[in-house]
C-alpha cells in the first residue's frame, strides 16, 4: 500500500505532487505541466481533487474555486471530484478568474467555460 510522498502522472503527462495515505492520494497537492510550469493546486480526498482548488490557465492567470461531486466548479466546499478544468469545462457559480497580478479579479459564474456574469473583485487577503 502507498505511503507517503508521491507523484502522480496523469493522461496530459503533467504532474501532481502530495502525499499517499492507505494507498490514495490524499491531503494537499501541486501540479505541473509536463514542461514543470506551476499549473495545480489543490487537496485530494481518497484519490479525487476535493474543495478549492486553484487552476492556471493561458496567459498567466488562474481560475480559483471549489470542485463538487459533477466535476465541475461550484460554491460547495464538500465537493468531492475533478474534471481537467483546462479544456475549458468550467461551469458553476462562485468561480474566480484571478489576474496575472493575484490581485485583481472577476468572480462571477461560468458556463461551459464562458463567463456568464461576473463582478470586479480584488484579492486583499489570504488567510485561514
Amino acid at each position: 500500500i502507498l505511503r507517503g510522498k508521491g507523484k502522480v502522472i496523469m493522461k496530459d503527462q503533467s504532474v501532481r505532487e502530495g502525499w499517499f495515505q492507505q494507498g490514495y492520494f490524499h491531503g494537499p497537492a501541486r501540479g505541473t505541466s509536463p514542461n514543470g510550469v506551476l499549473n495545480y493546486i489543490g487537496h485530494y480526498k481518497a484519490g479525487i481533487p476535493c474543495g478549492l482548488v486553484w487552476t492556471s490557465v493561458r496567459g498567466g492567470g488562474w481560475i480559483v474555486g471549489c470542485v463538487d461531486n459533477q466535476g465541475q466548479y461550484s460554491g460547495n466546499l464538500k465537493s468531492q471530484t475533478w474534471k481537467h478544468i483546462w479544456t475549458f469545462d468550467i461551469s458553476g457559480p462562485d468561480i474566480a478568474f484571478l489576474y496575472p497580478n493575484f490581485t485583481t479579479a472577476l468572480f462571477g459564474e461560468f458556463k461551459d467555460g464562458l463567463l456568464v456574469k461576473a463582478k470586479e473583485a480584488r484579492l486583499s487577503n489570504i488567510g485561514k
